[in-house]
């Protein structure tokens, strides 16, 4: 990968160091548990370690980790997305909301390419996605 380095009078193209799959898995990961956490209650973890292929510019093999947890019926699904709302916008994530059904939908897309679905009704919460597409 190479990055832009400001010159005088231009760009100069530098190597820069990737960031590996397995990085950013642990930084969704992260994420998930930073959402988890911010809507509270019992959650159940059905994240899949095995890594999904993808292809990188260049014909580059990559690597991106899926994400799935479910969770309980919150007190109040509009109270529960107005804090995933929150939290995903102080970390940067660009957020769209949805109704799906009876459910009230989040998508969180994160500059580093990860994206987060989160959604709540009166009968449950789940949290998906998947990692961004990284070189392995």
């Amino acid at each position: 990968m190479l990055a832009c380095l400001l010159v005088v009078g231009g760009c100069a193209l530098v190597p820069r160091a990737p960031v590996s799959s397995e990085h950013g898995r642990a930084r969704f990961v992260a994420m998930l548990d930073e959402t988890q956490r911010a809507v509270g209650g019992a959650w159940a973890n059905r994240d899949d370690p095995t890594p999904r292929g993808c292809t990188l510019p260049f014909w580059v093999a990559g690597a991106r980790y899926p994400g799935l947890r479910l969770g309980p019926a919150p007190r109040l699904a509009t109270a529960a997305v107005a804090r995933v709302r929150e939290l995903w916008g102080d970390r940067g994530l660009a957020v769209r909301a949805d109704r799906v059904g009876t459910a009230r939908q989040l998508t969180g897309t994160a500059r580093s390419g990860d994206l987060l679905v989160f959604r709540a009704s009166a009968r449950g919460m789940t949290l998906q996605g998947e990692s961004a597409c990284l070189p392995r």
